[in-house]
């Protein structure tokens, strides 16, 4: 197990391999999807490979702690993207339940509208 900055990428490599498992199940706590978590540890994995020599031993932070923390920001930036997709809700026409009257009828008036616009359109002989 390394405790001080490794030498060689190789050896980085093989100590991020000794602790996938570990890696992929705390980003796993967090997102809640194991393959997104697969994900995570992957981009960390590549992007820390590639900036090694920003480890620090000096600070006394030892290196699973370091590879940790980046996985956690990392996990946190997906599930933070993850939070702002809104799904497109297609039945975004139908009236709300228990909405008042007065709003369901007008929601329901447009509806209407919309129908026959595309009924119109299909058929314009008959209108």
């Amino acid at each position: 197990m390394l405790t001080q900055a490794p030498e060689s990428r190789r050896l980085f490599e093989a100590f991020l391999q000794e602790h996938k498992a570990f890696l992929v199940l705390r980003a796993e706590q967090i997102i809640g999807d194991y393959g997104l978590a697969e994900d995570v540890v992957q981009t960390t994995s590549i992007y820390l490979s590639a900036n090694l020599h920003r480890y620090d031993a000096a600070r006394q932070i030892g290196l699973l702690n370091w590879v940790v923390e980046a996985v956690k920001r990392r996990a946190f930036n997906v599930l933070r993207s993850r939070a702002r997709f809104v799904p497109l809700d297609e039945n975004i026409d139908r009236p709300m339940p228990g909405a008042d009257e007065e709003s369901e009828f007008n929601q329901q008036v447009r509806v209407l509208a919309r129908i026959l616009d595309i009924i119109k359109k299909e058929d314009p002989e008959h209108y």
